[in-house]
């Protein structure tokens, strides 16, 4: 869902800047959201870890804290 809105607002962002000009601009925050997208994360609280999870970012992460036991699934990952 977050990642809709984001995709969502980057359209919303494009379309205003192309119609001023701004098209360089654009392209260089599109480049900086597909960086975001390909980090790894590591999460240090139960309530942010539920959240990346439900948007999707699960195989992001590669380690949590010992609060993150939801989805049972994130209970393989290394625990920092």
């Amino acid at each position: 869902m977050k990642k809709r809105l984001i995709i969502l607002s980057l359209f919303s962002l494009t379309f205003a800047l192309h119609n001023c000009g701004g098209q360089s601009v654009v392209e260089e925050e599109t480049k900086q959201v597909e960086q975001v997208e390909k980090q790894t994360i590591v999460s240090l609280a139960g309530n942010i870890t539920e959240t990346l999870v439900a948007m999707g970012l699960e195989d992001q992460i590669v380690g949590t804290d010992v609060t993150s036991t939801y989805p049972p699934s994130i209970n393989a990952k290394p625990k920092v």
